[in-house]
């Protein structure tokens, strides 16, 4: 089936709790079965992309009542590949406009008092480790050209800050424009232009854990 150009509330929410099952970066039985009672419960979600292709895929996986390691791989295959589709029809753009709504005010991270491993996007046995109450990484990125901006300022966010907060996502409610700005740096694997000037504001745009 062709994928649509806009993305019903239905298909949205069904997006949205396919991200809970990618948290970790694994697929297990666990979240195979998961997503099929989803599909059973909500069962309209079937109708249109990316439901009926989920759909006809956990049928198969549970055809013989058990799911063997390959189709694991093959329904985590599918998952991140419709994960990349729905970002881009949700519009990068928006994601720009998002932080910019908050204006004359500036947003910030949300300090969160602890520390996430995030594992290296290009060395698996590397993991780097990000301090989230004051938006910091041991990555070279965050040293060289991030550790001097102010605590939690939007410059400070490399890649794997955003990876944390992704990662932790189930704890907290996350304003739009956050949750903009973690997939945009999740699907470009690049943390936020750290040269461009942002200030600090305390208001409206600070998260504390649930």
């Amino acid at each position: 089936m062709r994928t649509p150009e806009t993305i019903s509330l239905k298909s949205r929410q069904l997006i949205d709790f396919c991200r809970t099952l990618t948290l970790d970066g694994d697929i297990s039985d666990e979240d195979a079965w998961e997503l099929g009672n989803f599909l059973n419960e909500n069962r309209e979600c079937c109708d249109d992309w990316p439901g009926d292709e989920l759909a006809s895929l956990i049928s198969k996986i549970f055809a013989n009542g058990s799911v063997a390691e390959y189709e694991l791989k093959q329904l985590a295959s599918k998952l991140g590949s419709i994960e990349k589709k729905a970002f881009k029809i949700f519009n990068k753009e928006q994601i720009a406009e998002s932080i910019e709504s908050f204006s004359p005010y500036d947003c910030i991270l949300p300090s969160i008092p602890t520390v996430v491993s995030i594992k290296s996007d290009s060395n698996p046995d590397e993991s780097y480790s990000v301090d989230l109450s004051v938006s910091s990484c041991s990555c070279s990125d965050w040293y060289g050209a991030r550790r001097h901006f102010q605590p939690n300022s939007l410059n400070r966010c490399c890649k794997h800050i955003a990876y944390a907060l992704h990662k932790i996502k189930k704890d907290l409610e996350y304003p739009e424009w956050l949750q903009r700005l973690i997939d945009e740096c999740r699907h470009s694997k690049k943390g936020l232009n750290p040269k461009v000037r942002r200030g600090l504001c305390r208001s409206s745009c600070s998260l504390s854990s649930s």
